[in-house]
């Protein structure tokens, strides 16, 4: 992806560009991972706001989520097509990305925390001066956990869809158990089938 396209993303997301089709579970084990704070806003009447992102460092990218359960990425950015400068911001710890091409609009992240942005302008720039950050991973004192454990430490609830697919998953495997009972087919459905009241043939009238 070139700096065009973060360009473009950075203003709209492309929901049917290939590349954003990542869910972060398929990303598997990470380089880096955490949460930021994207700068959004502050052009003509367009006010400021921070969106925050689950962003993940994989393989000389880092992938923007909404959460750490999405289906695909907000924003890819290629590392080593920009570099990495303080940013001034009030009421933030931040750092900016700046494309090396010109014309191209600078991101700005911020963290919760300064050791938080520290850690974060590191890898960066261990990625951009191109060290495989993968091999050091091991070394590092506060590893993130994989996606699995992400999804304990991270989310107070489980995911409305994943709730969704596993009470549809839960309901066909009931059913499928009720196979071996006797008395066919509505004896098998009679667990799941509240039972009706009969209708009335007189209809209903207006008092």
């Amino acid at each position: 992806m070139d700096l065009k396209d973060n360009k473009k993303i950075s203003s709209k997301k492309i929901a049917d560009n290939s590349e954003l089709n990542i869910p972060c579970r398929n990303l598997g084990e990470s380089d880096f991972e955490g949460w930021l704070m994207k700068k959004a806003g502050g052009h003509g009447l367009k006010p400021i706001s921070w969106k925050k992102y689950w962003c993940v460092i994989k393989s000389g990218n880092i992938y923007c989520y909404k959460t750490s359960f999405e289906s695909s990425a907000d924003y890819i950015l290629a590392i080593k097509k920009f570099s990495i400068e303080d940013a001034d911001e009030k009421k933030k710890i931040a750092f900016r990305m700046k494309p090396h091409e010109e014309n191209s609009k600078s991101l700005i992240f911020a963290g919760d925390s300064e050791t938080d942005v520290k850690k974060w302008i590191e890898m960066i720039n261990l990625v951009i001066s191109g060290v495989d950050i993968s091999l050091k991973k091991s070394n590092l004192k506060d590893v993130i956990p994989d996606y699995e454990e992400r999804k304990r430490l991270y989310s107070s609830k489980q995911p409305i869809k994943e709730r969704k697919q596993y009470r549809a998953s839960a309901y066909i495997a009931a059913e499928k158990e009720t196979t071996a009972l006797t008395g066919g087919f509505n004896t098998r459905r009679g667990s799941f089938n509240p039972q009706v009241k009969p209708l009335s043939n007189t209809p209903e009238t207006d008092d």
